[in-house]
């Protein structure tokens, strides 16, 4: 038994997954002692704008958001923590709005990696003040993201995002 429940720990750690899925910011890997990075985008120009103003995008940190309504994502001001994996946590600010969101996924588990060859581009409609999280999806060999209510972790993205802009953007 207390071998059985070790195996499963240690292959929940070592695949950067919880054993149990929130359907939030905090299913993405943790930066755990500088192994994962964490990201925030202000994909808006301007100034940084409070949570209250703005509408927020996560990921499960398989999910990789290449653009915003044709904006590559290299294109908005980036706040990042780097790990010496790129996966991690992903906070994606945005004006209130419809959206559309071209993203692609990489994943790897037990030293296999897979990733999109192509990019899906969803439409999402973001309100002031909510938090949508996109969770990757699998069906008949095609991939997409699934959107979930991601406000629960709130307060975690904004400590970590706090963090974040403290070391400045790059």
């Amino acid at each position: 038994m207390k071998k059985t429940l070790l195996v499963l720990l240690l292959a929940s750690f070592s695949s950067g997954c919880a054993i149990m899925h929130s359907r939030s910011y905090s299913d993405a890997p943790p930066a755990m002692g500088a192994i994962y990075s964490k990201y925030a985008y202000l994909a808006y120009d301007g100034d940084i704008k409070p949570f209250e103003e703005v509408g927020i995008i996560t990921t499960d940190g398989r999910i990789n958001l290449r653009s915003v309504d044709g904006r590559a994502m290299t294109s908005f001001t980036k706040f990042r923590d780097g790990g010496l994996y790129a996966n991690g946590r992903y906070q994606v600010h945005l004006e209130p709005g419809e959206h559309d969101i071209e993203m692609g996924f990489i994943e790897g588990s037990a030293g296999v990696m897979s990733w999109s060859t192509t990019t899906v581009t969803k439409k999402l409609l973001i309100n002031k003040g909510q938090v949508v999280h996109l969770e990757l999806a699998r069906s008949r060999g095609k991939w997409t993201s699934q959107e979930f209510d991601g406000s629960k972790d709130l307060a975690m993205m904004k400590a970590d995002f706090e963090a974040l802009v403290a070391k400045g953007a790059q």
